[in-house]
């Protein structure tokens, strides 16, 4: 009897994105706790098998989200003059921008989900992280 061998899924990066929006609209409006991965299944119209084969977990789905965002974040905070011509203006108008940027709406969200879920991601041992993955 011959072995038969599966196939491995090829997994969509622009999936795994659309994934991650839904995922974040869902956060946003039901918070951590009351979003389940049913839930983000029914808003991206798939089948939660589709989405276990992206996200092995909530947790998982939560911290790339969040990781997603905080990249954003730090990607917008990036930005310097080409040229520094006037020192303290410059520093002023970084500060500015820095934040313009961190007061907005989304990263207001991302600040109080990283507040109020930490807790729950970091009380968790080293060991019993690699166990749950």
């Amino acid at each position: 009897m011959t072995e038969q061998k599966s196939v491995p899924t090829r997994l969509s990066p622009a999936r795994r994105e659309a994934i991650m929006a839904i995922a974040w609209d869902a956060f946003l409006e039901k918070g951590y706790s009351d979003t389940s991965m049913s839930d983000v299944s029914e808003r991206l119209g798939g089948s939660k098998a589709t989405l276990y084969n992206y996200f092995r977990s909530k947790e998982e789905l939560f911290l790339a989200v969040m990781q997603q965002k905080q990249a954003e974040l730090y990607a917008e905070l990036k930005f310097l003059p080409e040229q520094l011509n006037d020192l303290p203006q410059d520093l002023t108008d970084y500060g500015c921008r820095m934040l313009e940027i961190v007061l907005t709406d989304k990263y207001l969200a991302i600040q109080r989900f990283g507040i109020v879920e930490s807790a729950r991601f970091t009380l968790v041992t080293p060991e019993e992280y690699d166990k749950r993955r």
